[in-house]
């Protein structure tokens, strides 16, 4: 054998697989899968799977989603479109739309990230007496079928070094007027919305949504106003072992909520192609005190 077949890297995997589970101190549980195929070494299609019972914390939701998507690099430019689903069968049903593209060098990454969603809420009771801009109030008792459109504009900065890695990456979210159509004709002023007002008859819907967006599991659903994240990795060439750090801050969009998670996470490579990781954190926000949560994950590639 030459040193130069000797000295070949070894070829990279057609297929990955991953899966996690975490549970949380309001005994909060999720699941997460995840698998990918490379067509090539600049093409990846992805299909990734999530389920969460928060039905015994304050939120109550129980979201399930489905993501399917694809990456190309072409050089130092890469493109990355896919299509996200959830759904919680009492709240709302959403459908999104993200895309990235992003420009490299060296170990550097430029990101512009961009979200279009559509949230259909299921048909609830809007009950309350509503205060208008100008003072009026208009009393509500009615069943209502409601949607709400935005979109999301972000940037993200990522390093990918030999041993060292980090990325911090926000976006901001822009909402239309809520759409709601009413079983009393007496109510037309309201089938289109500002969220101030949305909120006063569909306290229902929207306080489950507020708490979700500052808890860790069944997040999914949440409305955002904005969020931004940070992280570092740490793994040593030699080694079987990395370490990451990660922060996150989410603004929830109905009542202003504010959520933060701090967690690590320690991953070991159990023989080539297979590693298992173990995140441990805690989330701090304006309805709950701070709370764990904690994960075991598996990554493997073939």
């Amino acid at each position: 054998m030459s040193h130069a077949e000797a000295d070949e890297s070894p070829a990279a995997p057609d297929w990955s697989l991953g899966l996690y589970a975490e549970a949380d101190g309001e005994g909060g549980v999720g699941l997460a899968g995840n698998v990918s195929w490379y067509a090539s070494e600049r093409t990846e299609w992805f299909l990734a799977a999530n389920y969460a019972d928060a039905s015994d914390t304050l939120s109550g939701l129980s979201p399930r989603g489905l993501e399917l998507g694809g990456r190309h690099d072409f050089g130092p430019l890469g493109f990355e479109l896919s299509y996200l689903g959830w759904q919680d069968p009492d709240v709302v049903t959403a459908d999104a739309l993200n895309a990235a593209f992003d420009v490299s060098a060296g170990a550097w990454t430029v990101s512009v990230l961009g979200q279009t969603r559509q949230s259909d809420f299921e048909t609830f009771t809007a009950r309350g007496l509503v205060t208008l801009r100008n003072g009026q109030q208009i009393p509500v008792a009615a069943t209502a079928n409601c949607s709400l459109a935005n979109t999301g504009l972000g940037l993200g900065l990522t390093f990918n070094g030999a041993e060292w890695g980090g990325y911090l990456r926000g976006m901001d979210y822009q909402y239309s007027a809520t759409s709601c159509a009413f079983d009393s004709p007496a109510l037309e002023r309201l089938e289109q919305t500002r969220p101030a007002i949305f909120r006063q008859f569909a306290s229902r819907v929207t306080s489950q949504l507020s708490l979700s967006a500052v808890s860790r599991i069944g997040a999914e659903n949440a409305l955002l106003d904005n969020y931004w994240g940070t992280g570092v990795r740490y793994g040593a060439a030699d080694s079987r072992f990395s370490w990451a750090v990660d922060y996150l801050y989410q603004k929830e969009y109905f009542a202003g909520l504010v959520g933060n998670a701090l967690s690590g996470t320690a991953s070991r490579e159990m023989n080539p192609g297979l590693t298992a990781y173990l995140t441990l954190g805690v989330t701090d926000s304006d309805s709950l005190d701070t709370v764990w949560f904690g994960g075991l994950g598996l990554q493997a590639s073939f």
